[in-house]
C-alpha cells in the first residue's frame, strides 16, 4: 500500500527488496533532482514504510490470534475424541489413512497456587537488565561510567 506518491525513480526505489544501505545512499546520491525534491519523495516513502509496517502488525497479531485459535481447538478436539474412545472402551481405531490409539503420556505437574507449595520446589528467574534511566542521568551530569556512553540521537522529524 503506497499512500505517498512518489516520483520514477524514488518509486522504483521502493520497490526493491534487494538494496542495502549503501546501494541506497549512492543512488540516492546519483538521482539529479533538488534536496528539497529529494527530501519530500524520501520523507514520503518513510512514511510509507511505516504504513506498511504497522500493517504487518496487525497481520501478525491477527496470525497469532488465528494459531491461538487452533491450539486450543486441536486441544479440545482431541480432549473429545479420546473422551469418546475411553466411554466406548475402544483403545484403538483403524482408517485407510489414519491410525488412531489411546496412550498414556507422563503426568502433569499442577500448581494452583505457587504460594502454597514448599520453598525447595521453588527456583527464581533472575535476569541482569542495564538500568539506562539512571545512567542516562549520571552520563549527563558528567560522570564516567565503564562500558556505557551516551551517543546522539538526531533525526528528522515527518509531520
Amino acid at each position: 500500500m503506497n499512500l505517498y506518491k512518489l516520483s520514477g525513480k524514488y518509486n522504483e526505489l521502493q520497490n526493491r527488496d534487494d538494496l542495502d544501505e549503501d546501494t541506497v545512499r549512492d543512488t540516492l546520491e546519483a538521482i539529479d533532482d533538488s534536496f528539497n525534491e529529494k527530501a519530500n519523495n524520501i520523507a514520503g516513502w518513510i512514511e510509507n514504510n511505516d504504513e506498511e509496517i504497522n500493517g504487518l502488525d496487525k497481520l501478525i497479531k491477527q496470525r497469532q490470534e488465528r494459531k491461538k485459535h487452533l491450539k486450543n481447538l486441536n486441544k479440545n478436539l482431541n480432549a473429545y475424541l479420546t473422551g469418546g474412545m475411553k466411554a466406548k472402551g475402544v483403545k484403538h481405531l483403524n482408517f485407510d489413512d489414519k491410525r488412531l490409539s489411546l496412550r498414556n503420556y507422563r503426568q502433569s505437574v499442577i500448581i494452583p497456587n505457587i504460594n502454597e507449595i514448599p520453598e525447595e520446589y521453588i527456583t527464581e528467574k533472575v535476569e541482569k537488565k542495564a538500568d539506562k534511566k539512571k545512567a542516562y542521568q549520571d552520563l549527563k551530569a558528567g560522570n564516567k561510567i565503564k562500558g556505557m556512553d551516551l551517543q546522539n540521537n538526531e533525526r528528522t522529524r515527518i509531520e
